[in-house]
């Protein structure tokens, strides 16, 4: 794992700068249960631009935390839809879906596995067609943020873990404050976000 996220971090740095470089999270309350609160936030930055956006979303009752995780990186590419780019880099601390998209789901297209049959089917299912929609000729890279800074990332001499550090701290926070908000449920917000500040 260690190999790959850095293998992940050098190709960002030293092979092309992502196009857009997105953090996501999800959280939930009451994980498991049918009163479950659950939230995802999904925050990008454009490097042409230099803008960033914050979209946020509160989902209904009953959600896991699994679920919300899986929610920010969908709406991620989503976002990338229709948009110019060649590399977009979703950093997570979701290593439950990263081993989604690289191990599990193209073994079940490759051995014809019903997606209906498994956990999900209607967000995975609608992820992965996305997924190999985006990446039939463009590279998205998927890369494993520590969850809760357990690596001590917000302290490290590399500038790029201080930075996923501080921002998957962002999302993190912005998720649970969606999930304890009175705001809709299944709806996307979104607002402009000025990091230079």
């Amino acid at each position: 794992k260690t190999a790959n996220e850095k293998t992940a971090n050098e190709k960002t740095a030293n092979e092309k700068t992502a196009d857009f470089t997105i953090f996501t999270d999800g959280c939930c309350s009451g994980n498991g249960t049918k009163s479950s609160k659950a939230a995802y936030a999904t925050f990008i930055t454009d490097e042409e631009t230099k803008k960033s956006i914050l979209f946020y979303s509160k989902l209904p009752n009953g959600a896991t935390n699994i679920v919300a995780e899986g929610y920010a990186i969908y709406y991620a590419m989503n976002f990338l839809v229709g948009k110019k780019w060649e590399v977009a880099q979703i950093n997570t601390d979701s290593e439950f879906w990263i081993n989604m998209f690289t191990n599990f789901m193209p073994s079940w297209q490759q051995n014809n596995i019903d997606f209906a049959t498994k956990a999900n089917p209607q967000l995975t299912t609608s992820m992965w067609k996305l997924y190999k929609e985006l990446t039939s000729t463009r590279k998205i890279i998927l890369f494993h943020v520590p969850s809760h800074d357990k690596k001590n990332w917000s302290t490290s001499p590399n500038a790029y873990e201080r930075m996923c550090s501080t921002y998957n701290a962002y999302v993190d926070e912005m998720a649970q404050w969606a999930a304890n908000q009175d705001i809709e449920q299944n709806v996307v917000y979104m607002k402009n976000v000025d990091v230079t500040k």
